[in-house]
């Protein structure tokens, strides 16, 4: 009995052993399996971690691109609109010039009116001069009539010299004289000074002589101021001339100008189609191509205008300087 209980005891022993055993077959498996599992995610997470680093170095190449991508259009950005504003601070330079040559035309064409007003009022004088001339012309030819029929059959053969005329007649011969010529001839003889001092000392009866000698000494003046007016029409063409060398200088200075504003243009189209892949980009290069673009056909716009007013000022001024000169000519042959 005991060893039937022995031999049951001991199989049941070598159950339990064997069942530890299994148990630890068992515990070797699951923890075999939990360090494969834990294995597996770790390997998951590598992998994963890789990824996102390959991710993230892309990223950080990608910013990295675009941040110097953002460095080289800003610098870009920059170089234009320097560009920019030296053409800008040019144009507003030579439209400063405009200005100073538009005060110059027109302190031209005042010049050009007070010299018309001055020519207008010289012709004048000399017509009311003429006027004046013609009365005293009858009034000689009066005197003469009254000489040739009246005073030279009572005196029979007339003088041989000059200084032998009477007073009157002597002072006709004066009327025809300019003021130098008047004296030269006075101090050929003692008549002939007496006679020319009495032509200035107011005497009734020669009045009408002494105002002739005067008056042909006024269109003497009168014709030396035409002869000065006429120099100083000469100084508005050489004026014009000058102002004209300035506004072909100019133009071409404006030519110059929007070469530079073409090239300029082309530049920022340029940048603007290179960085045209990046939509931030884009829009910011849109966005300041368009202002630029616009000022820029405002800047040309004003410079066609201004170019527009030279060319009609120009016009102006030929015309008034060939209406002068139209003048003048009349004035001269009326007064010759």
């Amino acid at each position: 009995m005991d060893g039937i209980i022995n031999a049951q005891l001991q199989r049941t022993f070598r159950e339990l052993q064997d069942f530890g055993e299994v148990k630890n077959c068992l515990q070797d498996l699951l923890t075999q399996l939990e360090l494969d599992e834990r294995d597996a995610k770790i390997e998951a997470l590598t992998k994963e971690l890789t990824q996102l680093k390959k991710e993230n170095t892309i990223l950080e190449e990608s910013n990295a691109r675009y941040s110097k991508l953002q460095l080289i259009e800003a610098q870009q950005c920059y170089q234009l609109q320097q560009t920019f504003q030296r053409e800008l601070a040019g144009i507003q330079k030579e439209l400063k010039r405009a200005a100073s040559l538009e005060t110059s035309l027109k302190e031209c064409k005042e010049k050009i009116a007070e010299s018309e007003a001055q020519i207008q009022k010289t012709k004048d004088e000399v017509v009311e001069r003429e006027t004046h001339i013609d009365l005293l012309k009858k009034q000689i030819r009066t005197v003469r009539f009254a000489y040739m029929n009246v005073i030279s059959p009572s005196q029979g053969k007339l003088p041989s010299f000059l200084y032998q005329l009477p007073s009157s007649l002597l002072l006709n011969v004066y009327s025809f004289l300019d003021s130098s010529s008047a004296v030269s001839l006075s101090h050929s003889h003692k008549h002939m000074f007496t006679c020319y001092h009495a032509s200035f000392s107011g005497s009734p009866m020669i009045e009408s002589f002494n105002g002739f000698i005067s008056n042909n000494q006024l269109i003497a003046s009168l014709h030396e101021a035409i002869a000065e007016l006429s120099t100083d029409k000469q100084g508005l063409i050489d004026s014009k001339d000058a102002l004209q060398k300035r506004v072909e200088a100019l133009e071409a200075q404006t030519r110059e100008q929007e070469r530079s504003i073409a090239k300029a243009k082309a530049d920022l189209a340029s940048a603007h189609n290179q960085m045209a892949s990046d939509k931030e980009v884009k829009y910011y290069l849109d966005e300041n191509y368009t202002r630029i673009s616009q000022e820029l056909t405002e800047k040309e716009e004003l410079i066609r205008q201004m170019k527009s007013e030279f060319a009609d000022a120009i016009k102006q001024k030929d015309a008034i300087i060939e209406e002068n000169r139209q003048r003048y000519l009349a004035a001269l042959k009326q007064n010759s």
